[in-house]
């Protein structure tokens, strides 16, 4: 990683000018063009590129003419804002945030991931940017991005920039300004900082009476809460997910994507275990060992090289009894070869997310007691998917799921009650089962968090399918199921005849497993 540091630059100039003029090959031509080159400043020789993210010009073999951002065309963004706008009233104004960009340490960042609303409304992908919506009448309004500036020193370092100009031109906005600190009246420039251009723009605002719809971001500004204090601020978090709740035609064919790459991958890790190292592993393993961190290893790689951008969020690799704590992702011990290893991971493509769990020997062989448990936990799983369809609610289902464990618990006899008296006692079947059955997906993994479990499915929704049980390394458990926890999860879209499974590529029967594995 280079040093943003502008003194070291100069020093590594004046060390780079000595070596030269040591150099037998030296001659003065070739000494003072380089050190004019490198002594004057990069913003006036380095071209910034054509844009600050992939347009069809850049990129075109990631997207067709029309489309802002891969799959989703310029009219589909105009249409999620015509959406957003016809939920409020008359006089509306709607500020919506990028996210800021995450960093590390010092001038190290993390991975940069856009707010999700912010994305949805506008595709744009840069950080430090906000959006504008007002609605003048039912069908007049105006659609204003503020973006960061144009700057050829900056996009040296970090990348290109879309500027303003762009952002009408391709993103589609009737207005553009770029947020500078220093106004020039050359360029569609606005002056400070976000917190008082956001400042102004709601005093201007509430001096109009309109009503102010922001995002959580924004309504977390210390400046913004003088205004919040009188609750004439409201948020429009619910009305950005009942919108991306339903996903259009375009949408759809996304997940399915992000659902192939994923269900692909999770079959390249499970053909591709054999117990031992890989040939080009280093010298710090035991022999014969496998750890939790190369199957996360292989999932990453297996869905970059599909195109996936990266991975839906840091995967659970659980071997044997970790796998009883839910969200494990430390992935840093050994595979065992008598043990099952639970895997939960997915991959985002063009900001859609898949969501995929799979429980399967390290050996590439069922014991026969993980046979019985993992077949139940199947049984929970197939029966839930069949009740999947337009009309029914998350809610019932987890009620359905609940239901099934407790019927697979006593069967099993690993609780050891009749089954009614379970069914009246949830508390029990929560020890093996501290779960739902599942959770919205889309453009985030836990996807729309302000939607009730109680909303009505209807066609175009995407939810998970994932019952598990886990069974505690405990005394008074049958001893043939201790320490063991296992999960199914597939990805699920709710269609107009009942539903269609996304991750349907990746075998969950046993016999197929094994198949699979060997």
């Amino acid at each position: 990683m280079l040093l943003k540091n502008k003194k070291l630059k100069s020093l590594n100039v004046f060390n780079f000018n000595l070596r030269l003029k040591s150099s037998s090959n030296f001659n003065s031509k070739t000494f003072y063009s380089l050190n004019f080159f490198f002594n004057h400043s990069f913003s006036t020789l380095v071209k910034p590129q054509l844009g600050g993210q992939p347009l069809p010009s850049t990129h075109p073999f990631k997207l067709n003419s029309n489309e802002i951002t891969i799959g989703i065309t310029k009219d589909e963004y105009i249409e999620r804002r015509k959406k957003l706008l016809n939920k409020l009233p008359l006089n509306s104004l709607v500020l919506l945030s990028a996210a800021p960009v995450p960093i590390m340490t010092f001038d190290i960042p993390y991975f940069f991931r856009q707010n999700t609303d912010f994305s949805y409304f506008s595709g744009f992908l840069e950080a430090n940017a906000f959006m504008m919506l007002e609605k003048y009448s039912e069908k007049e309004s105006k659609y204003t991005l503020f973006v960061p500036p144009r700057s050829p020193e900056r996009e040296l370092w970090d990348g290109a920039r879309l500027g303003a100009d762009r952002a009408i031109s391709f993103l589609g906005a009737d207005e553009a300004f770029e947020i500078s600190a220093n106004y020039s009246p050359k360029v569609q420039t606005v002056t400070g900082d976000l917190g008082k251009i956001i400042n102004d723009i709601i005093l201007n605002a509430y001096n109009k009476s309109n009503s102010i719809f922001i995002d959580d971001y924004f309504l977390n500004l210390p400046i913004v809460q003088q205004f919040n204090s009188e609750k004439k601020l409201y948020s429009i978090k619910s009305h950005c997910q009942q919108l991306r709740l339903i996903k259009s035609e375009a949408e759809q064919k996304l997940m399915r994507k992000a659902g192939q790459i994923g269900g692909s991958a999770f079959c390249e890790v499970m053909s591709s275990l054999k117990y031992g190292p890989p040939s080009n592993a280093s010298s710090f393993r035991p022999p014969n060992t496998l750890f939790e961190s190369d199957i996360q290893a292989k999932l990453e790689y297996e869905c970059k090289i599909r195109g996936a951008s990266s991975l839906s969020f840091p995967p659970v690799v659980a071997n044997g009894s970790r796998a009883l704590t839910l969200h494990y992702i430390t992935n840093d011990m050994t595979l065992n070869h008598g043990d099952l290893v639970l895997v939960d991971g997915g991959c985002e493509y063009a900001g859609y997310n898949s969501d995929i769990t799979r429980t399967f020997p390290v050996s590439g062989k069922f014991s026969t007691s993980q046979r019985k448990l993992y077949d139940a936990v199947l049984r929970i799983q197939l029966a839930c998917i069949e009740a999947i369809k337009p009309g029914t609610t998350l809610q019932y289902l987890n009620q359905l799921s609940f239901k099934l464990a407790a019927e697979e618990l006593v069967r099993l006899g690993i609780v050891n009650v009749n089954i009614q008296s379970l069914l009246n006692n949830w508390q029990i079947v929560r020890k093996f089962y501290p779960h739902s059955i599942g959770h919205w997906l889309g453009m985030d993994v836990h996807d729309t968090d302000s939607i009730s479990g109680s909303e009505i499915l209807t066609p175009g929704m995407c939810i998970t399918c994932e019952p598990g049980l886990y069974i505690p390394d405990s005394p008074e458990i049958t001893e043939e199921f201790r320490g063991m926890g296992i999960r199914i999860e597939d990805d699920i879209l709710i269609t107009s005849t009942g539903n269609e499974v996304l991750t349907s590529s990746v075998p969950k029967h046993a016999d197929e497993i094994e198949s699979l594995m060997n």
